[in-house]
């Protein structure tokens, strides 16, 4: 039994650490120079030193934002709409990201 709950408390201590990440994908109106939300943007998280491998693939939700649950303290690379952003994720419970703005 003990030898059990030890692999369990190995097995979970990752995930311990795992951060959930939330930003919001943004685009400007090209008369009134506002910014909306931008959906059905594809999101790409890999790794900062793979990143053809992605870790998770998510879609902008209608009201522009994302979430990316469980990712393990690194560093990544965010693709969003063929733009590259570097991201350091820290362990936390949520981590936001600064919102990415894509072309019209």
């Amino acid at each position: 039994m003990k030898i059990v709950c030890a692999v369990l408390l190995l097995a979970a201590a990752p995930l311990a650490h795992a951060t959930d990440l939330r930003g919001r994908v943004e685009v400007r109106h090209p008369y009134t120079k506002q910014l909306y939300p931008r959906s059905g943007v594809a999101i790409q998280l890999a790794p900062a030193n793979m990143p053809q491998k992605p870790v998770r693939r998510v879609l902008s939700g209608p009201d522009g934002m994302y979430y990316l649950t469980g990712i393990a303290p690194g560093n990544y690379v965010l693709v969003v709409n063929n733009t590259r952003v570097p991201l350091a994720v820290r362990p936390a419970a949520v981590q936001d990201i600064q919102a990415i703005q894509v072309p019209s």
